[in-house]
Formats: C-alpha cells, structure tokens, sequence
C-alpha cells in the first residue's frame, strides 16, 4: 500500500500505448517537474507524491488522503489491502473520511471515495485515453488544451451561486465525478463511472418515539466519535456556539476524551461568548483565534491552489491554520451535522409542507436565487439562459423518497460539498479533520426520522436535553432562550429584551465599510453577521483587490473568452461583498491558471 495527498493517473484507450517509451517517459518527466513519482506504470500510469511501501499479488492499494490526515497517521492503523470494498470503507471512513482508495492491478484500476465526494476527482477525455486527478491545475499543466474552452453555464452558475452545479467545472473538457462514484477502468477500455455509493433515501419512520429517535442519533454520533479518537491523545474540538459542538462535547466527556476547543472568531462575539461558556462548563481548554485583518490578502493564494475556483473564497477558514493545534493533530468537526438534524430544511421551507419534487426543485432555486447581474454577464460575455441552470439543478435532485429527504440530500450534495467541502481541503493541509456526522450509520440513521423531529432542530434539541442537561443549559448563539432554562437564564434573557429596545444597541450598521474596525471588536449578534464582518473586510481592501483583478485581467480574458478589451471596473461598482468576492475568485484563479501553465508555479 502506499498513503498519498495527490494524484494523477493516465488510462490509455490502447491497451500497447504505454510500451511505447516516449509515451511514459513524457508523463514521468512531467510529473518530476510537478512533484509526482510514477507508482504505477502498467497496465496504467499513476504519479503521486509517495513511492509505493507494498504491491501484494500484483495488486496495490493507494490511499488518497490530505495532508493533515497523513501527517496524523497512526501506527495502530492497519492497511485493510487485502479486505473487500464494504471493509475498506469502515476502515477509511473510522480513520480518514475524506479519501480516494484506488486499487491497480494486471486487471485494471478501481477508484471510490467518501460518500459525499470531499476528495475531488476530476476526468478529462484527452485523445489517447483518460486523465483522473484531484487537482484541476494539474490536469491543466499536463494538457493546456483542455484551458482553452470555458464552460459558460458553470462560470455563470459561479458568479450566481459561488460554485458550479453538478459534475460541471470552469473547463468544458474537465468534470468532476458525483457523490458516491466509483470508477472503473479495464486495459483497452473506457472508464465507466457509476454512483453506487451515493446517499440514498431510505423509508422514514413515522412512528419514531422521541426517547427512542434521540437514543438512536446520541448512540450513532457517540460510536463514530469513538472509532475516530481511539488511541488519540488530546482531541480538538471546532467549538461554536451551535448545538453540533457542544452534541459532540458532550459524546467527548462521555467517553472520557482529552479535549481542547478551538474557536475563530473575536472576543465579544456573542458565537464566542457562548462557545466560552461551554468550555468552561467542561472544564476544559479554549483557544480563540481572533479574525485577521489581513485574512483576505493572506489567504488568496492558498484559496487558488486549494480550492481551484470550485467555489468562492474561503479566506475566515484558512486563518484557522494559525491555531496552535499541531500538524496532523485530530480537529473534530460538526459539518453537515445542523442540516442533517434539520437546519436548513426549516430555514429554506418556512415549516410549509412539501408534496412533491417539484417543490423540492422550487425551493433549491429559490434558496440560490437564479439571478444573473446583467452587467456582470455583457462583461463575462456568457449570455447564458437560466434555464440550462435550472435544468442542472433538476438533474442533481435526487428523485427518491420523500421530497424533503429530496431536498436535505440536495444540499449535501451541492451547496455542502461544492461551498463548505473546499473548507476542509484547507484545513486538511495541516489539520487530522474528522466529521462524525459524514459517516453512512449518520445518513441512514438521521434520514429515517420523520419531518416533525426535523423541523426547527427538534432532534437535537431532544438529544441535548434528555442526555446533556447542562450543556442545554446554555442558548444556542443565535437564540435568546436556552432549551432548559435555569434562573440565572431567564435573568439574562428578561437583560436582553431590555437591551433590545436600544436602537442599535445589539446590531451595528456593517454596511458602512468605515465601521468594520469597530465592528470585529463589539459583540455581534448573530454567527451570519459574524461572517459578514469577513466580507466587509474583503470590501475595506477594494481598491488592492481591484489592482489585483486588473492584474489578472488578460488571464481571465484568455480564460473565460470575456468580450471586455480591457479591465473596467464599472460592473463591479454595485456588487457586494460575497458577489465581489466571486468575482475576485475567478480572476485569482485564472492568474493561477497562467502562472501553471507558464511554469511559474
């Protein structure tokens, strides 16, 4: 077996293509200019950046992961090589839950990944055969053709929505593999991709007891919190002022972990007070780490080497790597946990009754909005019409089970894993991030429980009053009652209604950009506004970021086919901060586009 971070693999169409020696001796001096070694050379190629440690049987299994997961590596674990695939993924998903597996041999290649596809996998038809590789730029410096046709409808849905939809990137000749896919490849023949392994919806059950339905989702969560911190010294925890931290804060002190809690964010932020709150309540460490005001600046050129324009900028989570938690230190992380347990649902339907797909599809729209800015579209030159959009939003619903399990995989599938996933290739580059609730037991058992114990959050609500009384003692950061309020809460909530009727006692005017420096130091009242503060940054730095974007300017013109002559700032003038910042994230990858293709980076 052999651990990589990144990979590139060449599947030739004619199975005697790589016995001819310039055809290899190509790909092997590129990929020694671009960091790769050649683990495999027949019946296929695959350059990594590992060497190979075993190939039992003439068979090896190449373990495709980030860098914090293989840096956190440890001797304990052992290499399920010789298990079938429903084995090496209860192996991968208790140790490493964002992954690629491939499997080599004289009979072909085999690749699957997490369920939700967090580890990227790109194809790209090339005329000898195909190209599978996590990183676009790579697929790009190998083959800069493929740079030279854009795809309108996937730059437009990224100007609408900040990522495409569905298998689309910037590249009409690169796609990216579905959830659940698994990859198949036999010499001389084509790559079949199929989506298996995607999260399906399974019958709710309607008779769900609360006892019971919260037993079922604590008992889950707590299992796979404790396959993913056996033998860990120190867990970390990404604490907010939520109910997903603090559900796995208390799994934590169940099971008698060491736990130290991180949270982003400043001082007064009432996501921080809380959080601090809880860690003192657990009687346990709490580092803070302040927003940078440079986070933007800092963190774009990470954004485009990581993140590769698969959605906007990122920048408030790349200053987390400023934490203290070691490289390859254990990070647990509650993603997808709050729309799992109904967030979003609530959020997007208003508590309305959903009767049918199309409903379903109704509200996806609506959550995104298919509102293309006209000047933005004469300046990318795209004219595209919205309802090839909407068609690929069609296509991405899933058509199974009830239309608001419909609905909840949705927003797995697209706006978790093309928006917040990225997160956690960026946090991945240093951290062991662990995601308990991304696991099948997690899907099956949160997917079974009927609307009514979704609706408002009423499962987790239950899970943390029934097993975690104090912890549900404490409000959620956007709420002003707790779920079981003692005396001194019913106090602080009465303070809070008198404080309210202040005007702007709680909230400040963040549209005025002048106010952020103020802003980032006075507590603010909700976790969105709290992301704002980060978007306002992005606009206190305009006028560099508009240098920046004039800089790249004949890049992007190059690579998305703009009809502008020239850079024109006049259609950014009525943006704001996240559609700026879309913008600004297409520019910086089409620089980055450049500069690979020109050998620079």
């Amino acid at each position: 077996m052999t651990i990589t971070t990144r990979m590139l693999a060449f599947l030739p169409r004619d199975a005697g293509a790589l016995d001819r020696p310039e055809v290899a001796a190509g790909f092997i001096a590129w990929g020694a200019r671009n960091g790769l070694k050649p683990l495999v050379l027949r019946p296929c190629l695959v350059l990594a950046d590992a060497e190979p440690l075993a190939a039992a049987g003439g068979e090896l299994t190449i373990w495709n992961v980030d860098a914090g997961k293989r840096a956190g590596l440890r001797a304990t674990w052992q290499d399920p090589a010789t298990f079938g695939w429903s084995a090496i993924h209860d192996h991968a998903t208790a140790r490493f839950d964002v992954y690629n597996v491939l499997r080599v041999g004289p009979d072909g290649l085999r690749l699957e990944s997490d369920r939700v596809g967090l580890k990227p996998i790109h194809v790209a038809e090339v005329p000898a055969g195909t190209l599978v590789a996590n990183y676009v730029l790579d697929l790009l410096s190998l083959m800069p053709d493929l740079a030279a046709e854009p795809d309108p409808v996937a730059v437009q849905e990224f100007l609408s929505f900040g990522y495409p939809i569905g298998p689309r990137t910037l590249h009409a000749g690169v796609k990216r593999t579905p959830c659940g896919a698994v990859l198949r490849w036999q010499p001389g023949g084509r790559l079949d991709v199929t989506t298996e392994r995607r999260v399906r919806a399974i019958r709710a059950d309607p008779g769900h007891a609360v006892m019971h339905a919260a037993r079922m989702i604590r008992d889950t969560i707590r299992d796979e919190v404790a396959r993913r911190c056996q033998g860990v010294g120190v867990v970390h925890l990404a604490l907010t002022g939520g109910f997903d931290s603090r559900f796995m804060l208390g799994i934590c002190q169940d099971l008698g972990l060491q736990v130290r809690a991180v949270t982003y964010g400043n001082r007064l932020h009432r996501e921080v007070a809380v959080a601090r709150r809880l860690a003192r309540m657990a009687g346990i460490q709490h580092e803070v780490i302040p927003y940078s005001t440079t986070g933007v600046r800092d963190s774009l050129d990470i954004n485009s080497r990581e993140v590769e324009a698969a959605s906007d900028l990122v920048f408030g989570v790349a200053h987390l790597l400023r934490s203290a938690v070691p490289p390859g230190g254990l990070m647990l992380n509650g993603f997808i946990g709050g729309l799992l347990c109904g967030s979003n649902l609530t959020r997007w339907t208003k508590g309305a009754h959903l009767g049918s797909y199309e409903q379903a599809l109704e509200i996806a729209v609506g959550v995104h909005g298919l509102r293309p800015d006209a000047a933005l579209d004469a300046w990318f030159g795209q004219g595209v019409d919205t309802s090839a959009i909407r068609d690929d939003m069609a296509r991405a619903l899933v058509t199974e089970g009830e239309p608001y399990q419909a609905l909840m995989l949705w927003d797995i599938e697209m706006r978790q894993r093309r928006h917040l996933g990225p997160h956690f290739r960026l946090l991945g580059t240093h951290w062991d991030v662990s995601i308990p609730f991304a696991d099948d037991r997690s899907f099956d058992a949160h997917l079974s429980l009927p609307r009514a114990l979704l609706d408002n959050r009423a499962i987790v609500r239950h899970v943390l009053r029934l097993f975690y009384p104090r912890l549900a003692a404490l409000p959620h950061a956007e709420e002003t009652a707790s779920i079981l309020p003692g005396p001194v809460e019913h106090l602080r909530a009465a303070a809070r209604g008198l404080l309210a009727r202040v005007p702007g006692f709680w909230r400040l005017d963040l549209r005025n950009s002048r106010k952020v420096s103020v802003a980032t130091r006075l507590r603010i009242a909700s976790v969105r506004e709290i992301w704002q503060v980060s978007m306002h940054q992005l606009m206190r730095d305009r006028r560099l970021l508009l240098r920046r974007m004039e800089a790249a300017f004949p890049a992007a013109r190059r690579l998305y086919g703009m009809a502008a002559p020239a850079f024109d700032p006049a259609p950014l003038q009525g943006l704001g901060p996240r559609e700026f910042s879309r913008v600004l994230a297409l520019f910086e990858y089409a620089a980055a586009v450049d500069a690979r293709l020109a050998g620079k980076a």
